[in-house]
């Protein structure tokens, strides 16, 4: 009997050493500036995948574990969110693109009114991309061209030696040079 009390408390006393979390100094004077409790927090840690709560300083994460843990952080102005059980995940960023999206290896014409200005911002961008393999942007509308006509011919006479993929403003046409059509394998 004295055993099983002794493992008993033995157990007991440690079992709040295994589960308090690894809990960061808050930001300089230890202010908490926000606290999410009651709720599902996956923490993306293999150690310790799930908490119920997390503190926040400024724009640091200073704690991770139970609700009661993390309210013991929070100070009289503390805001204290209660997530209902909700479910919390690290924050994600999504970067990529939709070819021909946008981005910073893409030119945009949606600026240009004449076809000068369409032929210089196109030669100055891939002057200053030359190891862009493809040439991508959009933007572009009809009223650029001589008679409305778009023709790979006014791409060709500034940018000849890679291929060049331009989407119309409107997204219903994209005009590609010589050198795209031929990669594409179009022929007659």
């Amino acid at each position: 009997m004295t055993l099983r009390l002794g493992a008993l408390l033995l157990g007991l006393l440690a079992t709040p050493l295994l589960t308090v979390t690894a809990l960061a100094d808050p930001a300089p004077g230890g202010h908490v500036d926000r606290i999410f409790v009651n709720g599902r927090i996956w923490t993306g840690d293999d150690a310790q995948p799930w908490a119920e709560a997390i503190a926040v300083s400024g724009d640091t994460l200073v704690g991770v574990g139970s609700s009661a843990e993390i309210r013991s952080m929070a100070a009289p102005d503390t805001a204290v969110v209660d997530l209902g059980g909700r479910f919390v995940a690290p924050g994600f960023q999504d970067s990529h693109i939709h070819f021909p999206g946008p981005s910073i290896n893409s030119v945009d014409l949606s600026d240009v009114v004449t076809l000068a200005q369409f032929q210089a911002k196109l030669k100055s961008f891939a002057e200053a991309h030359p190891d862009i393999p493809w040439i991508v942007g959009k933007g572009w509308g009809y009223s650029v061209f001589p008679k409305l006509i778009a023709d790979k011919k006014y791409i060709d006479a500034v940018v000849s030696d890679r291929p060049v993929y331009l989407a119309a403003r409107d997204g219903h046409m994209a005009l590609a040079n010589s050198a795209a059509i031929r990669v594409a394998g179009v022929g007659r």
